[in-house]
């Protein structure tokens, strides 16, 4: 994400205020005030959009006297989207969860979106998609049964997803789209490399409240858990995914022991360790002390991340917040760590070359790719016996 320093040095003052609900310390607001006076006002609101907290942040920046016009308008508008949003997708989560319910005998969760909004506590944490997560052998009898039920898949390129092992479909609900998983992590190349209990993770599931109804959604820990390893595999770019693994971190209802545990069975401790690493540095994350050193099994890991954070912040003006590619790649063991860096720089050089990357326009992925000679019903029963089976 680009901007300045000052416009960065904001925003993240802005995050720490948020998190108090309006009892922020007089001192740190001061300081956030003379921070944002300082910084272009539509530069600012930019960045809070592309780091998806402007709805978040709406009364922090508002505050700002100095922030023009138009900048206020898409803070307000921003806001009201978000709103909307929200109600649709909690809405549509209300509507399904007596046909998930039916099909999975109650074994399905909802990952992110309206679940972790809970955490906010009354503030406007936006999000957009419903991603509900369901046990592999009943992925297939759910899907039909959405499909049924009006939500058709948005996706023809099944030989795609049969290729690559995607983890999850997308399916249609006017102006969202519902992820159907069946494992958290979307790529077969990537999952190989975990070991994610998604049966135990359903197992332990936990309720919350949204629109008067209980739905169910993954324990404390699991939460946490996969938000580090979501936030890691992308990179750390976004800070309103360093803000929901701080709000959950803070709460005092993550085990921390069951945490590290954890992290080690799904194989997902370095990435835990370095994301959880940059959120204490950056928001003041509490995390318990020696944790991120009981974590990180690759020796010099972490602080080899910091080193190279600490270089990119000084380029913020052209870069934004560390692009993470080295983050994305910390795995388990030294050997697993130094196959996904050479993974990742060969991805990268593809994309130098002009090739599309697996999502984009053209890409492997692409939803909307069908070969030539393409079959897409057999193809798509190829890709649900695919996540039926063992090797899936």
């Amino acid at each position: 994400m680009v901007g300045s320093n000052t416009a960065s040095e904001a925003l993240l003052a802005a995050l720490r205020c948020s998190r108090e609900n309006g009892a922020c310390a007089e001192r740190e607001r001061a300081a956030f005030l003379d921070l944002a006076s300082r910084a272009e006002g539509s530069e600012l609101v930019t960045l809070a959009e592309n780091h998806r907290v402007a709805a978040l942040l709406h009364g922090e920046l508002a505050a700002i006297e100095t922030l023009g016009d138009e900048p206020r308008r898409r803070l307000t508008e921003a806001r009201r989207l978000g709103r909307a949003r929200n109600l649709r997708v909690a809405r549509t989560a209300h509507d399904l969860a007596p046909i998930l319910d039916s099909v999975t005998d109650g074994r399905w969760v909802i990952l992110k979106g309206p679940a972790l909004a809970s955490w906010y506590e009354g503030r406007s944490r936006t999000y957009v998609d419903l991603d509900l997560l369901v046990h592999r052998s009943d992925f297939g009898p759910v899907m039909q049964a959405l499909e049924a039920a009006g939500h058709p898949s948005l996706t023809a390129n099944w030989a795609g997803f049969l290729d690559h092992g995607v983890g999850e479909v997308p399916l249609g609900d006017f102006h969202m789209v519902i992820d159907l998983h069946w494992h958290p992590i979307a790529l077969q190349a990537q999952r190989h490399q975990f070991r994610w209990e998604v049966a135990a993770m359903i197992e332990r599931r936990v309720e919350f409240d949204a629109l008067g109804t209980s739905l169910p959604t993954v324990d404390p820990t699991d939460t946490l858990l996969h938000l580090c390893s979501h936030t890691g595999l992308a990179g750390a770019r976004r800070l309103v995914w360093m803000s929901d693994i701080d709000v959950v971190a803070r709460s005092g209802s993550v085990d921390w022991d069951d945490f590290v545990v954890r992290a080690r069975e799904y194989r997902v401790a370095t990435l835990c360790a370095t994301v959880l690493d940059r959120a204490h540095r950056m928001l003041d994350t509490p995390i318990p002390a020696g944790l991120v050193e009981e974590l990180c099994p690759v020796s010099g890991w972490v602080g080899l991340n910091r080193t190279v954070a600490r270089r990119r912040s000084d380029k913020r003006a052209r870069s934004g917040w560390s692009s993470g590619f080295l983050l994305t790649r910390g795995r388990d063991s030294l050997p697993s760590t130094m196959r996904a860096l050479v993974a990742g720089a060969v991805a990268g050089l593809r994309e130098r070359a002009g090739r599309p990357g697996l999502a984009a326009d053209g890409g492997d992925i692409d939803w909307h790719r069908v070969d030539d000679g393409a079959d897409p019903v057999a193809d798509k029963q190829a890709w649900l016996d695919y996540v039926a089976s063992e090797r899936a």
